[in-house]
């Protein structure tokens, strides 16, 4: 079996010809995209946090992943832009919200402990969420 490249926690984009995956850099456990021979490697996060779980948007224009940072001590939801610009949290919980999935309908289900302790699946309409992101408006209430 050949080596593409080193990292985990691979997802594929819908067109195929992508792969976001979580690697390794120093500290940090940082989203990085390739093309799906390992080449045109780049990273979608800089010295972040403990990211984990990217998934592609259905046009492949955004990456969803949870990330754990130092000062929440939770993880939350974040996308990014496939080009690795316009980084943005999507969820802000008292408890973690991880191992996001971008579904084909449009919606991020996801892993949420928010709801009276209970590990749930939960899901966030990214439609409204990226046309807030561009109108740069608050983004839109958490939906069960």
């Amino acid at each position: 079996i050949p080596e593409i490249v080193e990292g985990r926690e691979v997802s594929w984009s819908n067109s195929g010809d992508r792969i976001a995956f979580v690697n390794y850099n120093g500290l940090y456990l940082d989203v990085f995209s390739a093309k799906s021979d390992g080449t045109d490697m780049f990273q979608l996060t800089t010295h972040f946090g403990i990211c984990h779980h990217p998934s592609f948007s259905p046009d492949d224009k955004w990456v969803v992943f949870s990330a754990l940072l130092e000062d929440s001590k939770k993880h939350n939801l974040f996308i990014v832009s496939s080009d690795g610009k316009n980084l943005q949290q999507i969820t802000n919980a008292s408890e973690n919200d991880k191992n996001p999935f971008w579904g084909k309908d449009g919606w991020i289900y996801f892993e949420t402990e928010r709801f009276e302790g209970n590990v749930e699946i939960a899901k966030i309409d990214s439609a409204l969420f990226i046309k807030k992101l561009e109108e740069q408006k608050a983004p839109p209430e958490f939906l069960k």
